[in-house]
């Protein structure tokens, strides 16, 4: 805790922090999640086949979205820290 009373990961810290394995992270969630859906799919009537892209897609279409995401706050936070150097 801090001398205010709040926690150092509280929303008020200022600025957020990467997680240290944000990839693993998405993966694991978005396969998870895409496992989830392949079942969902099977159990509303749809072919293994069909199920097994859907899933595949989620899987990739969220994995993708978390790494662009996590680049472009590396980038940024790059930026930052080249501004505080200069």
């Amino acid at each position: 805790m801090r001398d205010n009373g709040r926690r150092r990961d509280s929303i008020f810290a200022g600025e957020p922090k990467l997680p240290t394995r944000p990839f693993r992270n998405s993966a694991f969630f978005y396969g998870a999640l895409g496992v989830i859906g392949f079942f969902f799919l099977l159990a509303s009537g749809q072919s293994a086949d069909r199920a097994a892209i859907g899933a595949g897609f989620a899987f990739v279409l969220g994995t993708g979205w978390t790494w662009l995401r996590v680049s472009r706050a590396r980038r940024e936070e790059q930026r930052r820290e080249r501004r505080r150097t200069t």
